[in-house]
């Protein structure tokens, strides 16, 4: 049993303390002010606010500079009074904490939305990266990411007016709400009618070949048509035909570029990487050349977003069917066979289907009786094989 004595003073210490709280919080909660200001300066007026309701007012001071108030009101809240003295000035309070009040101008207040959306082609509803989007009634423009998407922060609640155009489609022009979701935003197609264009060959500059200084982009087409050890499509085969890229050797694989390490490379498959593509003891490359869309080799310099190495990036994207009609190819080489499809899905999808496997194996078998000279009999398993599936669907 404990001591009532010591019991009842604990009681007292705690209630103590919370009249001590409930004192300091008061002001900013409740208790009743009386402010009688004319044609006083706003910054005077605050401060002595300020020490009346023991309470934190922040402001800048280019805010409050040179503005006179008028304020007579016998009760009410700090945040009453405060606005009572900001009213006509342009200017609003809020409440940051128990005891502590910020003073912002009324737009700023009212700037906590934001418009946003994404671009699409109205038939295939593929993004549209590029479109100019303008907000017309506040002068605000902008141009869409590579997935079609827009945003305008900070913008008023309410609905705004939105114009988009895009090289070979109708602009379009609608109302979006600030308060809501990403907008989809389609836009349909329309040919263009122009004058006969004539093109002519010219002599191009070295410089003038590369989009980006160290960058190289070969047309798929043209890797296919260069030689490949053991035959069959090989793209870092036929990359080291290219200037300043060689293979490392047979035993250890990988590229050299520039006189780097094989380690050095980033490979990308669609912006995926791919740590070790290679197959058989690094004789054959996991990157079958036709199964590709586009191929870009940056040596030595290349964009902060393919971060990671220090020599070179392989940035290759796969092809994905697109076409006005099914295509279907095989081949058979030295050491593998293989298979491509692909085709339209429809009006808005595609697929690419590929695949490849060695047969060794079913050449030579996979186990084979041995025994050595004293008679003793084992099996010798040759049954290596590799395989490849590659697929994209869009």
């Amino acid at each position: 049993m404990g001591n009532p004595a010591r019991r009842r003073t604990s009681i007292l210490a705690v209630a103590f303390i919370l009249q001590a709280v409930s004192a300091v919080l008061a002001p900013a909660h409740g208790q009743t002010l009386t402010v009688s200001e004319r044609d006083a300066p706003l910054d005077a007026a605050l401060d002595r606010l300020a020490a009346q309701a023991s309470v934190d007012i922040v402001y800048a001071e280019r805010l409050v500079a040179g503005r006179v108030v008028t304020c007579i009101q016998a009760g009410g809240t700090v945040l009453q009074a405060l606005r009572c003295l900001l009213s006509d000035t342009g200017l609003d309070a809020r409440s940051t904490g128990p005891s502590q009040f910020v003073i912002v101008a009324a737009e700023a207040a009212e700037r906590r939305r934001v418009v946003s959306g994404v671009v699409t082609d109205a038939d295939s509803d593929l993004p549209l990266p590029g479109a100019h989007v303008l907000l017309t009634d506040l002068s605000r423009g902008a141009i869409t990411n590579r997935t079609g998407y827009f945003t305008f922060p900070e913008v008023r609640s309410g609905l705004h007016r939105l114009r988009i155009s895009y090289l070979g489609y109708e602009p379009l022009d609608t109302l979006v709400s600030a308060a809501g979701r990403p907008a989809i935003l389609r836009l349909k197609a329309r040919a263009l009618e122009t004058d006969a264009v004539i093109v002519e060959s010219v002599n191009l500059r070295p410089g003038d070949r590369t989009p980006l200084p160290g960058m190289t982009a070969p047309p798929v087409t043209r890797l296919e048509r260069l030689p490949a050890s053991l035959g069959g499509m090989d793209l870092l085969e036929a990359l080291s035909w290219l200037p300043g890229i060689r293979r490392a050797g047979e035993v250890t694989g990988g590229l050299l570029i520039r006189g780097s390490g094989p380690d050095q490379n980033l490979y990308l498959i669609d912006g995926a990487p791919v740590y070790h593509p290679w197959h058989a003891f690094s004789l054959v490359s996991t990157f079958q050349t036709e199964t590709f869309r586009s191929v870009r080799v940056y040596r030595g310099a290349f964009p902060a977003e393919f971060g990671g190495r220090l020599s070179a990036v392989l940035d290759a994207e796969l092809s994905d069917g697109r076409g006005p009609e099914p295509k279907a190819s095989g081949a058979l080489n030295a050491h593998s066979a293989r298979f491509l499809i692909e085709s339209p899905i429809g009006r808005r999808s595609s697929f690419m289907l590929g695949g490849r496997r060695s047969y060794v194996d079913r050449l030579i078998g996979r186990e084979h009786p041995v025994s050595d000279d004293l008679g003793r009999r084992d099996t010798l398993r040759t049954g290596y094989y590799f395989y490849d599936w590659t697929a994209k669907l869009v």
